[in-house]
């Protein structure tokens, strides 16, 4: 009885610090100019994997990887396919179902205000111990469940679920933290560098 206690107080000790230090790493997010890397693989019929580099100011992101380039002054968005000589202008619709699922900069500066807590686990993740963070959408969106994956109070990964069932995983690096900047002007692609050989779609 008193190991099965000490066991309890020890798990209890556990989930107090894990749940602390995923709070004060989204108050960190929140109050910073994020930057990180990651990979991701997609567990669908035809597996698609990849990788990139995201840098994310509130709504406001950058995002390069797999050949494109995104840009978002949380107003417009501009996707950029540098090969494919292609340029797709956006606005942000704030109903928009697909927005959460489509990038994982502003899923992750939205979780605490879009999603809500459901359960949390110590379990494996890319063979370390993590703490798993399970949350489910308060909002309409395409996501069903997203769940995250702490190691060391930092987060390490992620898997992000559709509602038609398909899952991908997220493995997130070199996270750095930045004052935020007054001006979202970073945030904004420079329409006029594209060459007159891009074909442009402007759907805003």
């Amino acid at each position: 009885m008193k190991r099965f206690v000490t066991i309890l107080l020890a798990f209890s000790a556990l989930t107090s610090f894990a749940q602390g230090s995923v709070d004060d790493f989204f108050a960190k997010v929140g109050d910073s100019q994020v930057s990180f890397s990651y990979t991701f693989s997609v567990n669908a019929q035809t597996k698609i994997q990849g990788s990139g580099a995201v840098t994310v100011q509130d709504n406001a992101f950058k995002m390069s990887g797999n050949g494109l380039e995104v840009w978002c002054d949380g107003t417009s968005r501009w996707t950029v396919d540098a090969s494919g000589k292609e340029a797709v202008i956006e606005s942000v619709e704030e109903n928009e179902a697909t927005r959460y699922s489509a990038n994982p900069a502003l899923l992750l500066s939205n979780l605490d205000k879009a999603f809500v807590r459901t359960k949390s686990a110590t379990e494996k993740f890319q063979g370390k111990k993590a703490w798993a963070v399970y949350l489910e959408p308060q909002v309409s969106c395409d996501v069903s469940l997203v769940k995250l994956y702490f190691v060391s109070s930092v987060l390490e990964g992620a898997s992000v679920i559709v509602e038609d069932g398909t899952q991908t995983d997220f493995v997130f690096s070199g996270w750095k933290f930045n004052e935020k900047a007054e001006s979202l002007s970073a945030f904004r692609f420079d329409e006029s560098s594209l060459g007159k050989d891009y074909v442009v779609t402007d759907l805003r």
